[in-house]
């Protein structure tokens, strides 16, 4: 088996590896500290796809895993911090091993809807949380967040005669317990929308059944992913680039569905589709039918369903 195959099932072991002892007491460190080295992920990604023998990349991920380390423990050590306990205050900033504190609080967001809006766009970017959406407006949108992880910062604009509405969480430190981040997102089913969904670790639930959806993308690490798909727009593009995950998506009975997943180490359940080619599938008659939806699934050790409604 491949480096490249092996990475994430590798990954996910780590992971709770780490979970294990640190709840078992016997070895005690900040996960705030581990989270600082996620660009490793991306260095030991880029070695997996160098075209070079297997051990030349094992030898090259054993270094960037030691330089990690060391640059860890260097950086604690300057200051004046340990791995195991963070305990220091910077700019009115109270840090210690569990949580990091800043002023969350509730908010809420309203966008008026213009009658002559016909397309619309929604980019949000978020960390961890619990994401909905379920509820239809006469607004453009109501955001609704709960929890004291953060604050977020609306952005509206007109760009080639659509509306774009950007959701983005302030950048800063944010509370890892307690409270929270619940977002709960109400949207007109008036305009066209296309959505762009920028996540950490999540629990998505969005039904976008009522609306008109052109293109939805979704990048998020491990997250479990619940997507409802509509047949108000004649044809739908949908992305999910994934770490972890476990995803389902539901489509109208009635429309045609292509899926295409090169995904490996990934459970997949497809209803009423067939294997037209390698990593991609149709349900039956899909050429003639008018309203289509086309699914691309990019994922690492994840379980994969399709289901009609």
């Amino acid at each position: 088996m491949s480096y490249k195959k092996v990475f994430w099932g590798v990954v996910l072991i780590i992971i709770g590896i780490l979970f294990i002892i640190r709840n078992l007491g016997w070895v005690d460190f900040s996960w705030w500290g581990v989270f600082r080295l996620w660009p490793v992920l991306l260095i030991l990604w880029g070695i997996s796809v160098i075209p070079i023998k297997n051990y030349l990349k094992l030898i090259l991920s054993f270094v960037a895993l030691l330089v990690a380390v060391v640059f860890l423990w260097k950086y604690d050590n300057n200051t004046g911090c340990r791995f195991g306990m963070w305990n220091w205050n910077h700019n009115g900033v109270e840090f210690n091993d569990d949580e990091i504190i800043i002023n969350g609080k509730d908010q809420n967001f309203t966008v008026p809807f213009d009658s002559l809006t016909q397309k619309a766009v929604l980019k949000f970017e978020a960390a961890a949380g619990d994401f909905t959406i379920n509820t239809v407006t006469d607004k453009l949108i109501e955001f609704d967040k709960k929890g004291n992880v953060g604050n977020y910062q609306l952005k509206t604009e007109d760009i080639d005669s659509a509306k774009v509405v950007s959701l983005k969480l302030e950048e800063g430190h944010f509370r890892w317990h307690h409270n929270g981040n619940t977002v709960n997102l109400k949207l007109n089913v008036v305009p066209v929308w296309d959505f762009d969904f920028d996540i950490g670790a999540a629990n998505i639930n969005f039904d976008l059944s009522p609306y008109k959806t052109r293109d939805v993308k979704i990048g998020c690490g491990a997250s479990d992913i619940k997507l409802t798909i509509g047949d108000k727009y004649p044809s739908t593009n949908i992305k999910v680039d994934a770490g972890a995950s476990s995803i389902h998506i539901k489509i109208p009975s009635k429309s045609a569905c292509q899926i295409n997943t090169d995904s490996f180490l990934t459970s997949k359940e497809f209803q009423d589709m067939v294997k037209t080619s390698d990593h991609t599938y149709q349900t039956p008659g899909f050429d003639k039918n008018p309203n289509k939806i086309y699914i691309k699934v990019d994922v690492g050790v994840s379980s994969l369903k399709i289901e009609k409604y």
